[in-house]
């Protein structure tokens, strides 16, 4: 695997697990917004999660892709 694409999938992941843990946070601290005795709860967690996850990732890689695409696409010349 590609070195780069290693790197941008372990920067992903440790994002998304900042996002989880977040989420999981919140919920140990208002237990009564969050439902966990229902199928429906539960996909309302996971659509959470999922969100949040998004956004964190959104919120890291945004900045990056727009810096990325502004840039000068030829290879600095050695």
């Amino acid at each position: 695997m590609n070195a780069t694409i290693k790197q941008i999938l372990i920067v992903s992941a440790k994002n998304a697990v900042n996002a989880i843990l977040v989420n999981v946070s919140a919920s140990e601290v208002w237990p009564q917004l969050f439902n966990f005795h229902s199928s429906a709860g539960w996909i309302a967690v996971a659509k959470l999660i999922g969100i949040t996850v998004a956004v964190r990732e959104a919120t890291i890689w945004g900045p990056v892709l727009l810096k990325w695409s502004t840039t000068n696409a030829q290879p600095p010349e050695d």
